[in-house]
């Protein structure tokens, strides 16, 4: 029987539709960013350096400043705007309209995991960090750490079909990397507290790889083999093995590796008056929110390529 939907398309309606579904998507992002409220056009954020060593009190005590270095970041606008016509809304019989809707929600999730996406891409040339230096890099310093080379390579057979082996040997080479950053005190072990939550960012094409290498009990003839439980795997559909890449962040410290600076919290508005209606020859959703996401801990990330 045709339903008619028009008395049920509330701007209330909608809204509570797109936030269930909205809350439902994963969002990789969210995971490797730390969220930072904004109330201005941008933000400068005073990065501080690391706190100095205890040590055990002779005489005096022994105060030390604290290294600091700075960066800002704008802020951007980012809109979707929909039509659904009159006549789709009049000849939907299957109450397809809150399926759209979710869908609408979904995508949103979704570009935001694409602005992330391109912000792991670009992280070898982009130079917007806290010290004008790309933020996966071999030869960078901060203060007296020494070397912080977050930008790895690995040799692999096939780059599209990376075996167990391949796989294992990528995350090893990042963990062990990440393991040995220094603070710009020189002091070892930076990573510590970060590295007791690891996630690995990949293309949908070593899910299956990563997978067996991550949650399987036996591979082969080797039981519990290295790697299971180690850290959790995220697909992104915008990396490709064109690029040959992981990104391993550790997420278990108070510095995450990249930020979500949020100027405006997502806004809804639904244009379905009758006299909108008529002008537009349908309801009209929009969306808007100004949020960046940028670069924050370079030692809480590693970038792994495979050769």
């Amino acid at each position: 029987m045709a339903t008619n939907f028009w008395t049920k398309i509330t701007p209330a309606g909608v809204k509570a539709n797109f936030m269930d579904a909205l809350a439902s998507t994963p969002k990789v992002y969210a995971k490797h960013c730390m969220e930072i409220p904004s109330d201005a056009p941008s933000e400068t954020y005073a990065w501080l350096g690391s706190l100095p060593q205890p040590r055990r009190k002779l005489d005096g005590r022994n105060f030390q400043s604290l290294n600091e270095y700075s960066q800002t970041i704008e802020n951007y606008t980012y809109e979707l705007s929909v039509l659904v016509d009159s006549d789709s809304m009049m000849d939907d019989r299957h109450s397809m309209f809150q399926a759209r809707i979710a869908e609408i929600a979904e995508r949103w999730a979704g570009y935001h995991d694409s602005v992330f996406g391109a912000l792991l891409i670009a992280g070898e040339t982009a130079t917007t960090t806290f010290d004008g230096t790309t933020f996966h890099d071999d030869t960078r310093t901060i203060g007296g750490s020494g070397t912080i080379d977050n930008s790895r390579t690995i040799d692999a057979t096939d780059h599209t079909a990376l075996t167990v082996a391949e796989f294992q040997a990528g995350l090893q080479e990042c963990e062990t990397t990440m393991w040995r950053f220094a603070d710009d005190k020189g002091v070892p072990g930076f990573n510590r507290a970060a590295m007791s939550r690891m996630a690995v960012v990949i293309p949908p094409e070593w899910k299956r790889v990563a997978t067996e290498t991550l949650q399987s009990d036996i591979i082969g003839t080797n039981s519990n083999p290295w790697g299971k439980n180690l850290m959790e795997a995220d697909v992104l559909l915008d990396l490709t093995t064109t690029d040959y890449a992981m990104y391993v962040s550790a997420l278990g410290g108070q510095r995450m590796p990249f930020v979500y600076q949020q100027r405006s919290s997502l806004e809804i508005a639904v244009l379905n008056s009758a006299n909108e209606i008529a002008l537009n020859d349908g309801v009209m959703i929009l969306c808007k929110q100004r949020f960046r996401m940028g670069y924050a801990e370079p030692r809480r990330n590693c970038r792994l390529d495979y050769t």
